[in-house]
């Protein structure tokens, strides 16, 4: 619900238009799944207006989906016998309701070449982070560019290599040392959409049978895919692999790159927690995050260090790079809106109401009403005139900041 709304806002802002790469994890990928299947078709109407009617007809539309009830449709399917003893058959009842209600059995094969999808899952098999795309991944860290030699190199390509020959930096895909090879055609995008969101062992993990190597007559093999959270929460290393890809790849240098992070991960705040006289794990979903979060945080702190010192030597050659976060925890509110009233506790801030919204795959009025607020206050504050004005002096072609058009590409 979060994601579809910072979509709105970022088309009211005349960005969205401009987006390359759609990145997803967990259950953001319900949303992306969504914008994917189905991107906006409002570019070329025939004016103005009719492109914000086209607009606003899409995200409300957009976000009424977001509103559905997964989980119990889910739930109903899961009492089958066959399925409510086993994870991974009760992935398939999610993989069912998503088609029904908007997925429609859409296959990779039918998204268009824009933007590029990037779908985040866990490969439990290599504890490495696992992608499907509607574009071809390679496996291998990518040779040296075309024309230049090892004296010549810049510093951030070294750089961008180096990370590249990690083997943890690159996700695993389709493809495979000995060729490179896309997600197929046929591979529906609810199953990459459940393998993002699984997360076991209440779904999942979803299991693929898949040939082992290249060659089409090869032994097939089992791949067991599951939350992509459980490595990074965000989606934004996928993006980044990209941007190293492309730093040691010959061809037209890169001009500028900007990352526009969604985040309504759990954000626990120390002192909330440190009031609780009694703290039961198993008694919000957001608690039960805090094993994941915690382990990985330290990677995380890691990673920030390279890319600082990446960035500024993007820098001194004139690439500009940005990257942006609108978390949810961190919008600015005054009000509640209408919908929350008397359901929710007079002695909570908003903020804590915030971090207090479940991770389920349902949601009620109040709960989304908040979070379509919290997205609109974050992404117009956060890419306010001065900032729209940065963005533009980088390259960036935007709208002015009034309520505008998508951008057109």
């Amino acid at each position: 619900m979060f994601g579809a709304a910072v979509l709105e806002a970022l088309a009211e802002r005349g960005i969205l238009g401009q987006v390359s790469h759609v990145s997803s994890v967990s259950g953001g990928s319900i949303a992306a799944g969504y914008f994917l299947t189905h991107p906006p078709a409002c570019e070329g109407a025939l004016t103005a207006d009719e492109e914000l009617a086209c607009r606003r007809e899409y995200f409300t539309e957009f976000k009424a989906q977001m509103r559905v009830n997964f989980q119990t449709a889910m739930m109903i399917r899961n009492a089958r016998p066959t399925r409510i003893t086993s994870p991974t058959r009760r992935a398939l009842s999610l993989q069912e309701v998503l088609d029904q209600r908007f997925l429609d059995n859409r296959t990779f094969g039918e998204l268009g070449s824009s933007p590029t999808a990037l779908i985040n899952s866990t490969s439990y098999d290599e504890t490495r982070r696992f992608v499907f795309s509607n574009k071809c991944l390679p496996a291998d860290a990518g040779g040296p560019a075309a024309g230049s030699s090892a004296r010549d190199r810049k510093r951030y390509e070294v750089m961008a290599r180096s990370a590249l020959a990690t083997t943890a930096v690159r996700a695993v895909t389709f493809s495979r040392p000995q060729c490179t090879r896309p997600v197929p055609d046929d591979l529906p995008v609810s199953l990459a959409v459940v393998a993002s969101a699984a997360f076991p062992p209440a779904i999942g993990p979803v299991a693929m049978q898949v040939p082992s190597a290249c060659a089409g007559d090869s032994a097939p093999e089992w791949w067991h895919l599951g939350d992509g959270g459980v490595v990074e929460n965000l989606g934004t290393d996928s993006l980044e692999e990209i941007l190293l890809r492309r730093l040691v790849a010959g061809g037209p240098p890169l001009e500028q790159a900007l990352i526009l992070s969604v985040d309504s991960g759990a954000h626990p705040s120390p002192e909330q927690l440190r009031r609780m006289d009694n703290f039961r794990m198993n008694s919000s979903p957001s608690r039960v995050n805090l094993v994941v979060i915690t382990p990985r945080a330290r990677g995380q702190a890691y990673h920030d260090v390279f890319w600082d010192e990446l960035v500024g030597e993007l820098e001194k050659e004139g690439i500009g790079f940005e990257k942006i976060t609108f978390r949810h925890s961190e919008a600015e509110l005054g009000t509640l809106p209408a919908s929350c009233a008397g359901k929710t506790s007079a002695e909570m801030s908003i903020r804590e109401q915030l971090l207090d919204i479940p991770t389920l795959l349902m949601i009620d009025d109040c709960n989304a009403d908040l979070l379509e607020k919290a997205a609109h206050q974050l992404v117009h504050s956060i890419l306010d005139d001065q900032a729209m004005h940065r963005l533009t002096g980088k390259g960036l072609v935007v709208h002015p900041a009034h309520d505008c058009v998508m951008a057109r590409r």
